[in-house]
């Protein structure tokens, strides 16, 4: 939503459910999806993007769950 693709295939692949610091639950799904194009439009919650390989992206300062997301769009029979 963020980006202004258009997807297609679209199947969730991790559903992940932690408390907060306040202890709120959050759900976080992760999904795999083919992209119609290579075209993205940020929102303007954002500043800029960047196209990067899987290990480009495992060395970059991110969160637990976005780097086990990252590994199983990689690892598992999607």
């Amino acid at each position: 939503e963020e980006s202004g693709l258009e997807v297609e295939e679209i199947k969730p692949i991790q559903v992940v459910t932690n408390p907060d610091k306040a202890g709120v639950y959050v759900l976080f799904i992760g999904y795999v999806c083919k992209a119609k194009s290579s075209q993205v439009t940020i929102s303007k919650e954002h500043s800029t993007h960047k196209w990067v390989t899987k290990e480009e992206f495992l060395k970059l300062e991110s969160g637990k769950f976005l780097q086990s997301l990252v590994e199983d769009c990689t690892t598992k029979e999607i």
